[in-house]
């Protein structure tokens, strides 16, 4: 967070419509940009995400725009990594970098498959 190790749990619900992915996250313990967002603004839009193939790459981009990122991590073993940066210039609080891999992708089929 910001830099800085943060230990913190969300409960991440997804489902789709068509092919556009819906999460409703749920900050339940820790600070995290999630929970200070539903605090200062309550429920609503959080992020938008992209999906790379090159995070590094696309991480260095975004820091040459003067973007630098609020929050990022990695979860399932590698299976996602994502960094938070700020997206109120584009209409919405943060954008999602992320770089997802197949077995994540297949997780996220799977998903939309039964939505």
């Amino acid at each position: 967070l910001r830099g800085e190790p943060a230990d913190f749990v969300i409960h991440v619900s997804i489902v789709y419509v068509g092919d556009l992915q819906l999460e409703v996250i749920q900050p339940v313990s820790g600070r995290s940009i999630y929970s200070e967002f539903l605090e200062a603004k309550g429920p609503g839009l959080h992020h938008v995400c992209i999906d790379v193939d090159d995070m590094d790459a696309a991480l260095a981009a975004a820091a040459e725009l003067g973007y630098g990122v609020h929050q990022a991590g990695s979860m399932m073993d590698g299976g996602m990594d994502f960094a938070y940066i700020d997206g109120t210039e584009h209409g919405v609080p943060y954008v999602e970098i992320a770089r997802i891999a197949p077995d994540m992708h297949a997780i996220f089929e799977a998903i939309k498959d039964r939505s």
